[in-house]
């Protein structure tokens, strides 16, 4: 279980100056994804968009926003934990 390992956020520098804050997640030292902070359309309410790596072939895949950071960290673990329980998402 992750939570008993070091699971750590790093808080990326944007590339470009209106980018959206995204953290690195890291588990051992390994990138297991990215959540990226953004508001969707016209909404004032900021949504959590997590992009996973898939460990077999290290491809990027989208794991849908939420507005809960801490419920798209989780997602983003189980995610690494075991990527077959993640049926018909979408590569990056």
């Amino acid at each position: 279980m992750y939570w008993l390992r070091p699971v750590t956020l790093r808080l990326m520098i944007p590339a470009r100056r209106h980018d959206p804050p995204t953290w690195e997640v890291t588990v051992d030292g390994r990138v297991i994804g990215w959540l990226t902070q953004r508001t969707l359309g016209n909404s004032s309410s900021i949504f959590i968009h997590a992009v996973g790596v898939y460990k077999p072939n290290g491809k990027r895949i989208d794991l849908e926003y939420s507005t809960d950071f801490r419920e798209r960290l989780e997602k983003l673990i189980e995610f690494d934990q075991d990527p077959e329980r993640f049926r018909g998402l979408h590569l990056h």
